[in-house]
């Protein structure tokens, strides 16, 4: 059955990766910039980024950015900036080359994917320990509520800044900020609601805000929170090609029941 990059981009704003797997895997798809089939090819990568194969991905990112480094199009452009977002992405989630992320990041033109870029970059340096800029966040956090009407990459950029903050608690220029996470966090799971995203990035958000309500002594809240990733998890897990979700919902689980006693003792 032949499948339309309309249809692909559905199945994907809907968090049916395995389904776009599937349906253009074991197509020769040609990546050269006229062939009018790289747009599916970097579906299907941002499909298996999306899964967690990230070498599988990395391989048709850094194909599609190299083929496309000229672009003559408008829609080769597109090609060509996803590409390289895709490659940083990558390079975040697995050997964490700072060096380069941010030498790509610097050929890519300002945009909302490419705040999250930036934000996903920070929060990879602040999960290795390393200091942060907190009023870059902000800022970019601040200009994204800003631009209305938002988009679901809207809520991965509240949801990643915040998140880069927690991670950054301990260092001393970003503690004035830590009152607003919660708030912050709050904020991105009611963008992805009114905006359709996916069920996996809802079940992340919800669970990143009991993390940081519990940091928040706010516990009442991290428990309700971290009751509906749990939740939508176990939702996930329990459909069709739903084993990539487990160790999240184990994650959870475990984070879920640490809450629960500590709820138990505080009563």
């Amino acid at each position: 059955m032949v499948i339309t990059i309309k249809e692909l981009e559905e199945l994907y704003g809907q968090g049916k990766y395995r389904e776009i797997v599937s349906a253009l895997e074991g197509l020769k798809l040609d990546p050269r910039p006229l062939s009018g089939e790289a747009p599916m090819l970097l579906r299907l990568a941002w499909a298996h980024h999306q899964l967690g194969d990230y070498q599988k991905s990395m391989v048709i990112f850094e194909e599609l950015s190299m083929r496309h480094t000229l672009p003559e199009t408008a829609g080769e452009r597109d090609v060509l900036e996803s590409a390289l977002r895709g490659v940083v992405h990558g390079l975040i989630q697995t050997n964490g080359d700072f060096a380069r992320v941010e030498l790509i990041m610097g050929d890519l033109p300002p945009s909302l994917e490419s705040d999250n870029v930036y934000l996903n970059a920070v929060l990879g340096r602040a999960r290795k320990g390393e200091a942060i800029k907190p009023e870059n966040v902000v800022w970019r956090i601040m200009a994204t509520l800003d631009a209305v009407p938002y988009k679901t990459v809207s809520g991965h950029i509240v949801s990643n800044g915040a998140f880069a903050l927690h991670n950054a608690a301990g260092q001393d220029e970003v503690k004035p900020y830590l009152p607003i996470l919660p708030g912050l966090i709050f904020v991105a799971i009611r963008i992805y609601n009114v905006t359709g995203a996916a069920k996996n990035h809802l079940a992340g958000a919800a669970y990143r805000a009991s993390l940081i309500c519990e940091s928040a002594g706010w516990l009442k809240f991290a428990l309700i929170e971290a009751q509906t990733s749990h939740g939508l998890w176990t939702e996930l897990a329990g459909s069709e090609g739903g084993d990539r979700y487990y160790s999240k919902l184990m994650e959870v689980q475990t984070h879920l029941m640490k809450l629960e006693g500590m709820m138990k003792k505080s009563n």
